[in-house]
């Protein structure tokens, strides 16, 4: 998981791409299914879920809504990123940084 830290600390690397990683890296490691990799797994999940937490979600989401490649095709599993609730975040984030 080196290329994610080197993904991630490029001077290049945009807000979308932050988000895409981290799902990235949850996705992988939870392939994992070694019962020896098991407590190290758990930890580093935690880990990202917590810096997730931490994190101004709201911009990371926009960003890779308003990125072209990507749209909202990442979150089409989920309800809340319907039409109507894409832009209300989208007018929130609008509103913090104007």
């Amino acid at each position: 998981m080196a290329e994610a830290a080197n993904i991630i600390q490029a001077a290049f690397c945009r807000l979308d791409t932050v988000l895409l990683t981290f799902g990235y890296l949850i996705v992988s490691y939870k392939a994992m299914k070694d019962p020896d990799d098991l407590p190290g797994v758990q930890a580093i999940i935690k880990s990202i879920e917590k810096r997730w937490a931490k994190a101004d979600q709201e911009i990371f989401i926009a960003a890779m809504i308003l990125n072209p490649f990507y749209r909202r095709e990442p979150l089409a599993a989920t309800p809340m990123f319907n039409n109507a609730g894409i832009t209300a975040l989208l007018g929130r984030v609008f509103k913090r940084l104007s």
